[in-house]
């Protein structure tokens, strides 16, 4: 949808929280300008999807907690 409302767009990031029971996982996709165009033409892509994943935080665990909160504050976007 983001390419769709603007074309000119390199590539779009996107950001996913996993849950599994009380355990937290940021998983983080990027793709490419010509990935989208792909994707909105309903073609074969031509480039991968590139996915990243960060470990698991217990959130039972005090220090897991801290360092889940400190990123999903990072990654949250910016009211303007």
């Amino acid at each position: 949808m983001a390419y769709e409302r603007n074309s000119a767009l390199d590539g779009y990031t996107a950001f996913v929280v996993s849950m599994k029971g009380t355990s937290f996982q940021f998983i983080r996709g990027v793709c490419s300008r010509s990935y989208l165009r792909d994707l909105v033409d309903r073609r074969v892509k031509s480039e991968p999807l590139r996915l990243y994943r960060s470990g698991p935080y217990e959130l039972l665990e005090q220090e897991d907690r801290r360092e889940f909160v400190r990123i999903f504050r990072w990654a949250l976007p910016v009211p303007v």
